[in-house]
């Protein structure tokens, strides 16, 4: 196969990096990639690109015959395509998340290439689209809320041209035969388009999976999964509809790919399994043939099953050793494919393959203004927690340093329950690494990918022993020689944000400052039926209050138990500088939760507490003019209370 590179895109110029000894600027971590995402249309002519504009994201087409290239959508800040995709040469459908008086919509859009006849087809759909219908040119099928709370349909919904009377716009098509009554249901369609799988998450937070032959056939219960370990995953079906791909850990750990008949669905024939971890998900091409399966060991990595998949990946795997090859997207027979190759150390670069041509071009770099040859190393660690338990981590490294006594930032994640860290390219860990410290991060317990009992050994534990992993962490950085015991700080989102705080609170010798970003600080606050930000507020669902209830374990009643682990009640328990970064808008952990921490650091008496809050942001910060602020004050933080040198 040959190599060669340089499609003119038009779109965006790339820059030019030279080698330096000063630090790159704060922007080029969390500016947006140049592309976010990109999908072939059917017949490989066009290529669909997600581009940021307008302090948002657009599409974009481009004709791989002829290089032209457009735009074709023009949204501004309050709305943003989050993904996109071809339902024929001439049409494209996009998810748009958009900011309504403060209120966050999610729509489902339909647009002709040429950027005409844009339409919205379907609002705040739940599970999205359930099947693309390949062989109906006029339509699709989503999932969608009933007028009923706790009821979710499969609609199909006409997606033509707006001048085509031939058919209804929308038709219901779970009435009679596909209705189920369940807080949350995941439909899942065979290759005709017909709808016969159902995963719902029950009141108590469990899942339970049904199943229905062709017809007016009843739905049946086929598996029951947990409520904080999934261990029935239903992918799709083979190509004849007989049988089920799923991902199972009965008699097991670790989530496996099993071929399975619905009338046995527990058992079936062992296709592949990951080396000691979880499959993640499926990869299907266009027509709904199971390409392969993504896992993450040490890095994350595809396991194809398709003959053409399998030697594109081995190719490029030549060309790219110790990267990820992912195949983004694939015309029919493999006519072109777009591959995004990623590594540790890179955002990534994407490549078109033309298999007529043989040859595969770079498109261009996500972030053409990354150097990764001047970016940080990343390194799998292993170590024990007190209680013997082995959990694993990702050290980032300052480049050119020697791993000795090195200011560390301790970084654990968010979630807690089932989200992991991996050595994807991680802008944060890497910004930190570019300023001179090491950052560790750890899977915790509790944390998803490594099999069900690392998973279910975080039930119950999210303000004891999950938090004791953390301290077990960066004390054994600190053994190693790797940390400098007395400049460690700790920073995390989210939960990894009430981590950080609970760090302090509960091991003021180790750390000298802490970041919480999202962070939660009162436990009693999972348990509100209300999630209130600033000037927005949605009611937490019967799955999402079961969800908290089982990570608590026997506690959710316990005031006394919830305040003595929360990190606004034990204030007057940290006596070094924080940093505090919140969203009005959030409606995960309320930007309250926030304010009321800062409010209690300073009445307790430490004169060292720094507060951003943004008024126009969520669960995170999504703009990029926010996040450049947000890691610019708390560079100036750490430059204050913790400098590298």
């Amino acid at each position: 196969m040959t190599r060669t590179f340089g499609i003119l895109l038009g779109l965006l110029t790339a820059l030019n990096v030279h080698a330096t000894d000063v630090p790159p600027p704060v922007d080029n971590f969390f500016k947006s990639y140049s592309y976010q995402g990109m999908a072939l249309s059917p017949s490989g002519r066009y290529l669909g690109v997600l581009y940021p504009t307008n302090e948002t994201s657009n599409i974009a087409v481009i004709d791989l015959d002829d290089k032209h290239s457009a735009g074709i959508t023009n949204y501004a800040k309050t709305g943003r395509v989050t993904w996109l995709g071809w339902k024929s040469d001439n049409r494209l459908l996009f998810g748009l998340k958009a900011t309504d008086h403060g209120l966050y919509r999610h729509s489902i859009n339909s647009i002709r290439r040429d950027g005409s006849d844009l339409r919205e087809i379907a609002v705040d759909t739940g599970s999205g689209i359930i099947s693309w219908l390949q062989n109906d040119p006029n339509h699709i099928l989503y999932s969608a809320q009933a007028g009923q709370r706790d009821h979710v349909e499969a609609l199909k919904v006409f997606i033509g041209d707006k001048d085509d009377k031939s058919v209804p716009f929308r038709e219901r098509v779970t009435t009679k035969v596909v209705l189920v009554q369940a807080p949350y249901c995941r439909y899942i369609a065979d290759n005709d388009g017909e709808v016969r799988v159902c995963a719902t998450t029950e009141p108590d937070g469990r899942s339970r999976i049904l199943y229905r032959d062709l017809g007016a056939a009843p739905w049946r219960q086929i598996a029951l999964t947990s409520a904080t370990a999934p261990g029935f995953i239903v992918l799709g079906f083979t190509r004849d509809n007989k049988r089920l791909y799923v991902l199972s850990n009965e008699n097991r750990d670790t989530l496996a790919l099993y071929e399975s008949r619905p009338t046995d669905a527990t058992g079936g024939k062992l296709l592949f399994e990951g080396p000691d971890v979880d499959l993640e998900e499926g990869v299907f091409s266009s027509d709904y043939q199971l390409l392969g399966v993504r896992f993450v060991d040490d890095r994350a990595d595809v396991h194809y099953f398709n003959p053409n998949a399998v030697q594109l990946q081995h190719d490029l795997l030549d060309a790219f050793p110790g990267e990820r090859i992912d195949i983004v997207s694939a015309a029919p027979a493999w006519k072109r494919a777009v591959i995004l190759v990623t590594s540790d150390r890179s955002p990534g670069r994407y490549y078109l393959y033309d298999r007529l041509q043989n040859s595969v071009e770079e498109i261009i770099k996500r972030a053409s203004w990354i150097n990764d040859k001047e970016t940080a190393e990343v390194r799998a660690v292993r170590f024990e927690a007190r209680d013997k338990l082995p959990l694993s981590g990702y050290l980032t490294l300052p480049r050119g340093r020697e791993p000795k006594n090195l200011p560390l930032i301790v970084n654990p994640h968010g979630g807690p329950i089932g989200v992991r860290d991996s050595a994807r390219w991680q802008p944060d860990a890497q910004f930190f690494a570019s300023r001179g410290y090491a950052v560790l991060q750890i899977n915790f317990r509790g944390s998803g990918g490594f099999g069900k009992a690392l998973r279910e050994a975080g039930v119950g534990e999210l303000g004891e022993k999950m938090l004791d992993d953390v301290t077990d962490a960066a004390n054994w950085a600190v053994s190693q020689g790797i940390a400098d015991r007395s400049r460690i700080c700790i920073y995390g989102g989210s939960y990894g944000g009430y981590s950080a705080l609970m760090g302090l609170i509960n091991n003021p010798e180790l750390y000298r400052c802490g970041i919480s970003y999202s962070g939660l600080t009162d436990l009693n606050g999972l348990f509100n039926n209300e999630v209130r930000g600033t000037v927005v507020y949605r009611e937490r669902s019967t799955h999402e209050l079961a969800f908290w209830k089982h990570v608590i374990g026997t506690h959710e009643n316990d005031r006394g138990y919830l305040n003595m682990h929360s990190p606004v009640y034990n204030a007057d328990k940290i006596k070094v500088p924080v940093f505090i970064a919140h969203g009005g808008l959030d409606l995960i952990v309320p930007s309250s939760q926030a304010s009321r921490m800062e409010s209690a650091l300073k009445s307790a008496g430490n004169k060292h507490v720094e507060y951003l809050y943004r008024y126009d942001e969520g669960h995170g910060f999504t703009y990029d003019s926010n996040r450049i602020e947000l890691y610019r004050e708390i560079e100036k933080f750490l430059q204050t209370y913790d400098p590298p040198d």
